[in-house]
């Protein structure tokens, strides 16, 4: 057994199951002195003109992010990790986890996220639109305090939040 933290478009339960896998458990989390940035250059996803960043996070002091532990039983690895392309996947100290529900603990197993390379960091460009709205109705699936605690962790270009973002009224 393992865990892997998803923190983007993986959050949607559609997305989810698409991998032959067998779930233990699915448990939303906090992921402390990490930032959730829409940073990244798209491996696969393709965008429209500067608005393709899909979603990245970086070590960051005092800031954190949320996402959903997905415990798993078994699963081939080597197909999130296909579809992962332009991330690295990194073993997290699981004193950097933290539960919604304190009760749950991680430590005793190995938790793993996806980082993006550091080559395909681009602080210039904006979200696909396509890929965000995905996160957004991922992260709902969640609940609202997760949804709320998403569009405020999550920043643009590392400045601001998602939040600032969707009270501007941005359209395409």
């Amino acid at each position: 057994m393992f865990g892997l933290i998803v923190y983007g478009s993986l959050l949607h339960k559609d997305e989810i199951n698409k991998y032959d896998s067998m779930i233990e458990d699915i448990i939303p989390v906090k992921v402390l002195d990490y930032k959730r940035s829409f940073n990244l250059l798209p491996a696969v996803r393709i965008g429209v003109g500067n608005y393709k960043s899909v979603l990245n996070i970086e070590e960051s002091k005092n800031d954190s992010f949320n996402g959903v532990c997905i415990i798993y039983k078994e699963i081939d690895i080597a197909l999130i990790d296909d579809r992962e392309r332009g991330y690295d996947r990194i073993m997290l100290d699981s004193n950097n986890i933290q539960t919604y529900n304190n009760d749950i603990l991680l430590d005793s197993m190995n938790v793993y996220v996806y980082r993006g390379f550091k080559h395909m960091i681009d602080y210039s460009i904006m979200p696909n639109v396509d890929y965000l709205k995905l996160c957004l109705e991922g992260s709902q699936q969640w609940g609202k305090e997760f949804h709320q605690d998403f569009i405020e962790t999550t920043y643009m270009n590392n400045n601001n939040t998602l939040y600032d973002f969707i009270d501007s009224d941005f359209t395409l």
